[in-house]
């Protein structure tokens, strides 16, 4: 739940307090879990390095591929029809 609190994201907790006696505990536990909640920061810089990191990995890969695709097209231009006669 840390990651869906912390970083840059925007979220809302209610906290239901209880004015019965009977519920002291309870209300109490409620509100030390908001305070808890209210102070989790994430490093937002991890999920920025890991997207680019494998941005990184997407485009070795096509790169790898433009250049597999150029060799077997040179090689290509560079065969004979064959005449079947």
């Amino acid at each position: 739940m840390a990651d869906a609190l912390g970083g840059t994201s925007k979220t809302l907790m209610f906290v239901n307090c209880s004015p019965a006696s009977s519920n002291w505990d309870e209300t109490t536990m409620s509100l030390k879990y908001a305070t808890r909640a209210k102070h989790i920061t994430n490093d937002v810089k991890k999920k920025t390095q890991a997207i680019r990191s494998k941005t990184n990995t997407l485009d070795k890969d096509k790169q790898e591929e433009t250049s597999k695709t150029n060799t077997v097209d040179k090689d290509k231009q560079g065969e004979t029809p064959q005449d079947e006669s």
